[in-house]
């Protein structure tokens, strides 16, 4: 059995690093009273000292993706071509979610928003609905567009299989998709999309970080990305019961990605009801990490790639610090810029090699094995009848 990581495996990873290369700022268009946000400014990410490799990167994979699946990657392609969209269009992404106590025996109920910032003409974007025969939603001076209808025709568009995904889309009917403005787009509950909007027009008060979380936001050299959640409120909502026995005590929870001139850096902190649940969760989150430290531990069959990534990885883990100050639990992790250059040169490699392999395995499938007599007297087109002679 090979040694090497899985090809799926090492394209989360990829997805990861990606992703986290992605600034803290007001949360215009998230309603006030969401109860945990997320932000992603691939703008401040430009300006990381990993954005070019990250760009390169995501070329290589977009080639092999082309590679895998060809037929997929023409449509795709030629869908962002309607809708005018760029693979790096994309600017900020904020993101919301509210959980209120459900009625009766109902569950808690979940309310999603979302603010995207991309490359996207409202007229294109309003035009494919239409032809696409997605519901409208008339929301005051605007029109919006049914989100699970409009999913689905995206994804016709894409030709893919709906048949899953469309009752997954369910949950999407009471939503609404909007663009205000041009590269715009807001996903809300349709009975908020109103407030949403007025969000975004700042009539409304939007999302904004408690004092302690954008303390730890603006500490943070070039961040860029947040999220924020109000674990108490949240599970207030999903299962006020658990309060009673809860043993944890978790307040909230703020996560910020950035990087300073030589690290790439991680931080995060973490409040509690209490100094004692604050120390027992920083003593389980050092055991955690030491378990977690086992998993990079070679093995005599590991090849040169496998042994790379899991001394980095290693490293990485060694490297998180975890302090408690009175009720709260701050994780801190500084990974040097110069390694994660090498790091992405080597996943950079490691795609490369993906692709030619795929490259091959086209190859193989694409020539036919030489066939027996037999089989080409068995594959040869039936002779028609010779016609019959009249006298």
């Amino acid at each position: 059995m090979s040694s090497r990581p899985s090809s799926r495996w090492f394209l989360c990873l990829v997805a990861w690093l990606v992703a986290l290369s992605a600034h803290a700022e007001p949360l215009r268009g998230i309603p006030a009273n969401v109860d945990a946000a997320v932000h992603i400014s691939y703008d401040e990410a430009a300006k990381s000292q990993l954005h070019p490799l990250a760009v390169a990167l995501q070329k290589r994979m977009e080639k092999l993706g082309e590679q895998l699946d060809p037929v997929a990657a023409k449509r795709n392609k030629e869908l962002l071509n309607r809708l005018g969209l760029k693979t790096d269009g994309t600017h900020i992404i904020k993101l919301g979610v509210r959980i209120a106590k459900g009625e009766g025996e109902e569950g808690p109920d979940y309310s999603f928003y979302g603010v995207i910032h991309l490359d996207l003409r409202k007229s294109a974007f309003d035009t494919f609905a239409k032809e696409q025969g997605v519901s409208p939603v008339v929301i005051g001076d605007l029109t919006g567009w049914e989100g699970s209808k409009l999913v689905i025709a995206l994804l016709k568009a894409l030709n893919q299989d709906i048949g899953t995904e469309e009752s997954a889309m369910e949950v999407l009917k009471d939503y609404a998709v909007v663009m205000p403005e041009d590269n715009v787009l807001i996903l809300s509950p349709i009975r908020e999309t109103s407030t949403t909007i007025a969000c975004w027009r700042n009539k409304k008060p939007s999302f904004e970080l408690p004092a302690s979380a954008q303390a730890e936001v603006t500490a943070t050299p070039l961040h860029h990305t947040q999220i924020y959640a109000n674990v108490r409120k949240i599970q207030e909502a999903v299962d006020p019961e658990s309060l009673k026995t809860d043993k944890l005590g978790l307040k909230d929870v703020t996560f910020v990605v950035g990087e300073d001139a030589k690290d790439f850096l991680m931080r995060a902190k973490v409040s509690f009801s209490d100094e004692a649940k604050a120390k027992t969760a920083a003593q389980e989150i050092t055991s955690a990490l030491t378990i977690g430290n086992l998993a990079t531990v070679e093995a005599d069959e590991d090849d040169a790639d496998t042994k790379y990534f899991k001394s980095e990885a290693a490293d990485f883990l060694a490297g998180i610090k975890t302090t408690q100050d009175g009720a709260t639990v701050s994780i801190r992790s500084a990974y040097s810029l110069g390694r994660a250059k090498v790091l992405f040169g080597k996943l950079g490699d490691k795609v490369e090699q993906m692709a030619r392999e795929a490259a091959e395995v086209t190859k193989e499938n694409a020539t036919p094995a030489p066939a027996s007599v037999e089989d080409e007297e068995m594959d040869a087109p039936a002779k028609a009848p010779a016609p019959k002679k009249t006298k």
